[in-house]
């Protein structure tokens, strides 16, 4: 649950599969449905109808009248509303009979359902049973599934009236209660609704509307992809992205925004990345031209060692990583990793003063390439959003850095 609040699909999904390995184990009766309801909720913001499907067949076997309530959603997100109302009739019943710690997850589904019938009597009459909910959030459980704060839900509703204003006020306090959670795949949904309901009020598109596709889709979150996919102008298939330097200018035109900024490292660091797309280069290598000698005579095994740098290297690559993203707690713990890790290497190799010597002063740089890059991705937020946004999802730092963006992207690099 938490890893899905933070908007980390693929650890999500591996938390819990395990969490089921782990309840089937010990024989808790839940476990399916549990995991399949958390399953579902990812899979519903990856827009993976698929999985959906198969998820609902898994609930029927097991013998779960729940089974309904995805049938119901899925005909609603496909947009089959006699179908949807047919799910809704038979579960009617099902949700009055939910108890009160499931509630609040049945009114979010109610919203769903209402929206896609366009009822609305019904609109109206959860509009007014939502009110007394501001400022908190819809859960299932002791948080099996934590569906978003009540604002946003109640923002979709008023925007299915066509009360633009207050639906877009209502999706701004969403983003701040999301943040106060640290809660980032609800941060995205509430800007999208944020955004979406700007755009119906007449007002232009942002940078923050780019910046904001480019995030959700880097977190694999198709379906905000596609609704603000919809309200993002026409691009010009000519229109070229530029990374150029000029003497000590760099001119920058990304998503066709242009910027010019002054000579800096990062750029540098970043342009040589972008002009290599998906090629891994060493921070070394960014930070010195030169390659740092190895012919030291090794003092581990062979095979140990290698293992050690593998694991060290993930470390950097994680760590960076974390630090771009301005993730201090996940820092913090791939700090506490990587010094265990280091400790226990020269505790059990004993390695020599060329060694350490030479690790260090790679450390050094990569840590300098970092920084330098995390710089230039932070003047580039006020500057340019969309373009730190996408190289933020596509640059990757570490022990090898890389630009690997998940689409291939244009650049004209000058000469």
């Amino acid at each position: 649950m938490v890893a899905a609040l933070g908007a980390d699909l693929p650890a999500a999904r591996a938390e819990i599969d395990a969490a089921r390995a782990l309840g089937e184990r010990i024989g808790e009766p839940d476990a399916i449905s549990t995991w399949c309801d958390q399953r579902w909720q990812v899979a519903r913001h990856e827009g993976d109808r698929e999985t959906i499907e198969e998820l609902l067949a898994t609930l029927q076997a097991a013998g779960d009248p729940h089974w309904r309530v995805y049938d119901a959603v899925l005909a609603g997100e496909r947009g089959d509303v006699e179908a949807a109302q047919r799910a809704v009739a038979d579960i009617a019943l099902l949700g009055e009979l939910w108890p009160r710690w499931a509630a609040r997850l049945w009114d979010t589904f109610s919203v769903e359902v209402a929206i896609v019938e366009r009822d609305l009597p019904r609109i109206d009459a959860l509009v007014e049973r939502l009110e007394a909910d501001v400022g908190h959030w819809a859960v299932l459980g002791g948080g099996v599934l934590v569906h978003g704060p009540v604002s946003a839900w109640l923002g979709r509703l008023e925007a299915a009236r066509g009360n633009w204003e207050r639906a877009e006020s209502l999706a701004a306090d969403a983003e701040v209660e999301a943040r106060r959670l640290d809660a980032h795949l609800w941060l995205l949904e509430a800007r999208a609704d944020r955004l979406v309901a700007q755009h119906a009020s007449g007002g232009p598109a942002t940078p923050e509307l780019a910046a904001t596709i480019a995030s959700a889709r880097h977190r694999g979150l198709r379906p905000i992809v596609d609704r603000l996919d919809a309200l993002a102008p026409a691009r010009d298939a000519s229109a070229t992205n530029v990374f150029r330097r000029d003497h000590d200018v760099w001119t920058l035109v990304f998503d066709g925004v242009r910027v010019q900024m002054p000579d800096a490292k990062g750029l540098r660091d970043l342009y040589t990345l972008v002009a290599n797309p998906r090629v891994e280069v060493s921070a070394v290598t960014l930070a010195t031209d030169a390659v740092v000698s190895t012919d030291t005579a090794p003092l581990l095994d062979a095979a140990a060692k290698a293992a050690y740098r593998r694991r060290l290297d993930e470390l950097d690559q994680e760590l960076d990583r974390a630090a771009l993203r301005g993730d201090a707690t996940r820092a913090g713990k791939l700090e506490d990793e990587r010094a265990a890790l280091l400790d226990e290497l020269r505790r059990a190799a004993g390695l020599g003063r060329r060694d350490r010597t030479m690790n260090s002063d790679r450390e050094r740089l990569r840590k300098a390439v970092t920084a330098r890059i995390r710089d230039t991705l932070g003047r580039l937020d006020t500057r340019h959003p969309a373009l730190a946004s996408h190289l933020r999802a596509s640059v990757h730092t570490g022990a090898m850095c890389v630009y690997a963006p998940l689409e291939p992207v244009r650049w004209d690099l000058g000469g």
